[in-house]
């Protein structure tokens, strides 16, 4: 298809007689600037439709990949969490305790401070009499 020296182009027209078809056309075809200059603007066109649309799927593919992220911090966001959440109930029923403690021992003072004032009262009453 790309010889343009007419002996080679018969040579090949006599071996093979389908050939001649295909070179006329292709003969007619360049003789017709207009339809040459189409065919390349149609395969522009898809070439640029072809690329856009690649460009489509690569930036499809790396959100699908930033999702899939995603979903995982949010998985590990979760779990960290819920153990926090598990920490901290952890913590308010150590607080609880320990607040349930100091008020024991508080009722414990109280106590020890009313039979010590008990005592000195006593202590008082036989001092006098």
């Amino acid at each position: 298809m790309c010889m343009d020296e007419p002996d080679a182009i018969i040579s090949i027209i006599e071996r093979y007689p389908d050939f001649k078809i295909m070179y006329e056309e292709a003969y007619a075809i360049c003789r017709n600037v207009e339809e040459v200059m189409s065919m390349f603007s149609e395969e522009l066109r898809e070439l640029d439709r072809n690329t856009v649309q690649l460009m489509i799927d690569e930036m499809q593919e790396e959100i699908d990949e930033m999702q899939k992220e995603l979903n995982q911090k949010k998985r590990e966001l979760n779990g960290i969490s819920q153990e926090l959440e598990k920490s901290n109930q952890e913590l308010e029923k150590s607080l609880e305790q320990s607040r349930q403690q100091l008020e024991q021992k508080d009722h414990k003072i109280e106590e020890l401070e009313r039979a010590y004032q008990e005592v000195l009262e006593r202590l008082s009453k036989l001092e006098e009499g």
